[in-house]
């Protein structure tokens, strides 16, 4: 019996003893999971940070990019394989005067030319670089522009579309434009000022010839003729002198002028029914005297050269509409000017009269432009015409 108890005994502790070497490994395996548990949960979160880092740049980068292509001064337009509009910047319009939402999934075609574009460069499979062309834009104006385009490819290396990269050229081809009038002018003044030389001393001694010889003469019939002769030789003069006024550099001596005394020092020696509106008395512009003078007063003798003797003529004073500008404008109610003339009624040289020099205007328009100011005319044929001269308000 005691044996038997012996050998239980013995088992049990065996049993036990073995169990305990379980319940340690367990522990230690357990301990063990959790560690690795540790060190994979801290490789997940590490992957998970990560990844959002990566999220977070890639949004940054494509807000940033969004932006560039939102901002810069170049129009922007891609086109997928088959010429469907994906991407329209704001520049592109701008010069178009379309919206991205518009165009954006609609086929190029339908908006803008074949020529020198996305399609083109898709169609050939070679980029366009450095070109002009011209686009109508929504308002009907014609939009110079410079084109170059690129294919686009995905990260397989297919291609995925094609980009075209168009900038307006309005303002540099009217730069280009002036410095060709500025050279223009050049030479005509130097033409001007050799042609005053050669003409005025042969004129001045035609005219005071012509004058002694009209005094001697008692011939009515010779009288006319000498004249003529005078008239002409008077005709002259002004043509030259108004040559002279339009190429010469204006100097401008400016200072405050009260508009309201200068329409009425240039108007009082005037003849004909002119009337004067002038009940804005402190609109003061900065500017030269003389040269605005002489710009009214071809203004107002043309007004009554259009009208007649038995014409009216009316001088007006008023404030901008911003209240920054003061603006002057001469009416008559003659024939009125068409559309067709007002269009070319500025330009040198360009005369409806036969007596005309064709630079009266053209030296308006100067002498205002001088002033920062515009010059500008509103007409019906058969309903009169009237001139604008706008200038800004002295501060």
């Amino acid at each position: 019996m005691e044996k038997e108890l012996a050998e239980r005994v013995k088992l049990f502790s065996q049993t036990f003893s073995a169990l305990s070497h379980s319940v340690q490994k367990l522990a230690r395996e357990q301990e063990e999971l959790h560690l690795r548990f540790g060190e994979l949960a801290a490789v997940l979160e590490r992957s998970h940070l990560a990844h959002r880092k990566s999220l977070a740049e890639e949004e940054a980068l494509s807000l940033f990019l969004d932006n560039i292509l939102e901002t810069v001064q170049t129009g922007i337009v891609a086109v997928d394989p088959v010429g469907v509009i994906t991407l329209f910047n704001k520049e592109a319009e701008r010069i178009s005067g379309l919206t991205a939402s518009e165009v954006l999934g609609q086929k190029y075609e339908k908006f803008f030319p074949v020529p020198l574009s996305v399609l083109e460069t898709l169609a050939v499979g070679k980029p366009i670089t450095g070109r002009e062309k011209h686009l109508m834009n929504t308002e009907g104006k014609k939009i110079p522009l410079g084109v170059s385009t690129a294919l686009l490819y995905d990260r397989e290396g297919n291609l995925s579309g094609a980009l075209e990269v168009m900038t307006d050229l309005s303002a540099y081809k009217t730069l280009e434009t002036e410095l060709e009038q500025s050279k223009t002018m050049a030479a005509l003044g130097e033409m001007a000022a050799l042609v005053a030389h050669e003409v005025r001393n042969p004129l001045a001694g035609i005219s005071g010839f012509a004058g002694l010889l009209k005094r001697e003469l008692k011939d009515p019939n010779l009288v006319t003729m000498v004249e003529k002769i005078l008239q002409g030789a008077a005709d002259l003069e002004r043509l030259v002198s108004s040559l002279l006024s339009y190429t010469n550099r204006l100097e401008l001596n400016q200072e405050p002028l009260p508009l309201k005394e200068l329409v009425e020092l240039t108007t009082r020696d005037l003849q004909g029914n002119l009337e004067r509106n002038l009940e804005q008395k402190d609109l003061i512009v900065r500017g030269d005297g003389q040269y605005l003078k002489m710009a009214l007063r071809n203004l107002v003798e043309n007004a009554f050269q259009a009208c007649g003797n038995r014409g009216n003529v009316k001088i007006t004073l008023t404030a901008g509409l911003l209240g920054k500008t003061a603006r002057l404008s001469v009416s008559d109610n003659g024939p009125g000017i068409s559309p067709e003339i007002q269009k070319k009624i500025f330009t040198p040289f360009y005369t409806t009269r036969e007596e005309g020099t064709g630079l009266g205007l053209a030296i308006v328009k100067k002498i205002v432009e001088a002033h920062r100011g515009r010059v500008w005319v509103e007409s019906l044929p058969q309903n009169g015409a009237t001139f604008y001269i706008e200038l800004p308000l002295w501060r």
